[in-house]
C-alpha cells in the first residue's frame, strides 16, 4: 500500500502515478557503519601504509593525495601521520625514522659504485654515513678518561 506521496509503508520508493520514476530513489535504511569496525580500521591502514611509503620515498602530500584519492594534502598529511603512530608510539622519534628510512634507500646505489671504484659515489656514501650517524647521534663527544684518585 502506499501513501499520498508514493512512499510504501516499508521505505522504499515507487513511482508516482504519472509513470515518472524520481531521480533518487530512496532504498531500505541502512545502520551508520562504524568509525571503529575492525573492517574500518583495517581498511584504513591498508591505505595509511601507501601513504607513508610515498612520503618516503620524499613525494609531497599533495602528490599523495592525488596518488591514493585523498581530499587533500592535509588528509594525506593526516594518514602519513596515523601510520607513524601506529608504527611507533613515541611522537618524537616518528621524523628520525623517516628520515633514516631515506638515507638508508639513497645509499644502495652509491654504495655499489664504490665497491666498482667510483671516487665521487664514495664521496656520496661518506657523507650519508656521515649523516646517519648524527641521526643516531654516533658522534657524540668522546667521554674523558676517568682519572684516577690516589688517597694518600
Amino acid at each position: 500500500m502506499t501513501s499520498s506521496n508514493g512512499r510504501k509503508a516499508d521505505n522504499t520508493t515507487v513511482p508516482p502515478r504519472g509513470g515518472i520514476a524520481p531521480t533518487c530513489l530512496v532504498t531500505k535504511k541502512k545502520r551508520m557503519k562504524s568509525a571503529t569496525s575492525p573492517r574500518r580500521i583495517k581498511a584504513l591502514i591498508e591505505k595509511q601504509l601507501p601513504a607513508l611509503e610515498y612520503r618516503k620515498l620524499g613525494w609531497t602530500y599533495g602528490q599523495i593525495a592525488e596518488m591514493l584519492g585523498y581530499g587533500s594534502a592535509q588528509a594525506a598529511h593526516k594518514a602519513v601521520a596515523s601510520a607513524l603512530k601506529r608504527i611507533v608510539r613515541q611522537p618524537d622519534r616518528q621524523e628520525l625514522l623517516l628520515e633514516l628510512e631515506r638515507v638508508d634507500a639513497l645509499f644502495a646505489r652509491p654504495y655499489i659504485d664504490a665497491l666498482a671504484g667510483d671516487f665521487k659515489a664514495l664521496e656520496a656514501c661518506l657523507a650519508l654515513m656521515a649523516r646517519r650517524a648524527s641521526l643516531l647521534g654516533l658522534d657524540a663527544p668522546a667521554l674523558p678518561a676517568p682519572s684516577t684518585y690516589r688517597a694518600s
